[in-house]
């Protein structure tokens, strides 16, 4: 890694669109929070594809990061772009912590899989939950929670989330349908009532586990998913590799307004290559279709997808 390719502030203010001014005695409070956060989320797609193929060689430094989304323009899987925006924000002052959480959708039974890394920002005394890293179903804006009681915020029309408080732990669900889904749950420390925060070291053995797990890990084995949040929704492409389906999906103000089913993979790949020119890559996606996806038994509610 040479040292223009390391991490660089200006170079990434500039990739998500938001004015240089911005730096210039900057001021960690809410609203420079919600620009950063909508701005990345909006600029930087998510991105498993490359992940799938080669993930044993991923890198996960600061500077290996921002080389692939910021330089390269690639898309990023849940802890490439939380880790991204997490020393981003410690960079310019705001007080950051990590928490792991296991995605619903994805649970094994008897085993816990804490593999979707979120982070919680305090500003003075309150508290913002960020996750730009959901597929393409994260959180357009910081998601600001009260620890010691449940609540509900909509984020945009049709994008209504809840904060669950349980004994041991919380539960953030999102509303479909008029009905409450969960998306992913995280513990509760023991004597506060606050998350479990989680340092460096334990960043490091947690994307280990989740890159080295024998069972079946379904966004990392089995969905395929590239996408990003627009102005009024969310748009993005899917491929389900057991089953060889390959579909494109948008939603604004949460209803789905288009819905394709490919019937060829050459179709798929031309139309996400126009969508997301610099975020896919073409030549990993001819080896990840032509590859047999890591066999195991997938849960009934892993073969469905809120996405």
């Amino acid at each position: 890694m040479n040292n223009q390719n390391s991490f660089n502030l200006l170079q990434y203010i500039k990739k998500i669109g938001v004015e240089e001014k911005i730096l210039t005695n900057f001021i960690p409070n809410q609203e420079n929070l919600f620009t950063i956060v909508y701005s990345q989320t909006t600029s930087i797609p998510y991105s498993n594809l490359n992940f799938q193929v080669d993930r044993t060689n991923y890198n996960m430094d600061l500077d290996s990061i921002f080389e692939r989304l910021v330089l390269n323009s690639q898309g990023g899987i849940c802890f490439e772009l939380q880790e991204l925006v997490y020393w981003v924000l410690i960079k310019l002052g705001y007080d950051v912590q990590r928490i792991f959480s296991e995605v619903i959708e994805f649970k094994t039974p008897d085993v816990y899989h804490p593999f979707h890394e979120l982070l919680v920002v305090k500003i003075q005394d309150d508290y913002f939950i960020i996750d730009i890293g959901f597929g393409f179903n994260g959180l357009r804006y910081p998601m600001k929670v009260n620890f010691q009681q449940p609540g509900e915020i909509t984020l945009l029309y049709g994008e209504e989330y809840q904060l669950e408080v349980k004994d041991d732990k919380y539960i953030v669900n999102l509303k479909i349908h008029d009905k409450w889904v969960g998306l992913y749950d995280f513990f509760k420390q023991n004597d506060k009532d606050l998350p479990v925060f989680y340092n460096q070291e334990e960043f490091n053995r947690i994307y280990n586990q989740f890159v080295t797990e024998k069972l079946v890990i379904g966004i990392r084995d089995h969905f395929v998913i590239i996408g990003k949040l627009t102005t009024h929704g969310r748009f993005g492409y899917q491929i389900l590799r057991n089953e060889k389906i390959y579909q494109s999906v948008e939603f604004k103000y949460g209803l789905k307004t288009f819905f394709k089913r490919y019937d060829n993979e050459q179709e798929f790949s031309n139309d996400v290559k126009r969508d997301f020119p610099q975020a896919f890559d073409e030549k990993n996606f001819h080896i990840l279709i032509s590859t047999t996806p890591y066999q195991g038994t997938l849960n009934e509610s892993n073969k469905k997808t809120y996405y």
